[in-house]
């Protein structure tokens, strides 16, 4: 089991009897059509934000610390699995994760365009 990978963690099993409590208008199930238009504003400029930071992490990367970032992020693999993968022990996997974030938050912070405030604006809705 200590292999599972991390969104497996954060799973919540909705079965019919659960979703039978909740009322349509207290909660999660109803958004007014504003809260819609701001996640879907805020679901474009997440978008734009990660095909920049891809970019961002094939120009600023080596392809070593790119595969070694895609596996432990996008992949949601744990040091420990990276490390039996690439064959190297779980603290060079930890380490190279580390370095590489190192360097692609430099990059970013070079960057142009200011990605860190995009993201900042993050929804409108967030903090309610």
């Amino acid at each position: 089991m200590r292999d599972r990978i991390k969104a497996d963690r954060f799973a919540i099993t909705m079965g019919p009897g659960r979703l039978g409590t909740f009322e349509e208008s207290a909660g999660a199930w109803h958004e007014t059509p504003t809260q819609v238009e701001q996640g879907l504003e805020w679901g474009r400029k997440k978008a734009i934000v990660l095909v920049r930071i891809r970019q961002l992490m094939h120009n600023a990367l080596t392809p070593h610390q790119f595969r070694y970032l895609e596996l432990y992020y996008f992949r949601g693999l744990s040091h420990r699995q990276i490390g039996i993968l690439m064959g190297v022990n779980a603290s060079t996997a930890c380490r190279t994760v580390r370095r590489a974030v190192k360097r692609l938050k430099k990059a970013i912070a070079e960057c142009p365009e200011d990605l860190a405030g995009i993201i900042a604006g993050g929804r409108a809705d967030a903090t309610e």
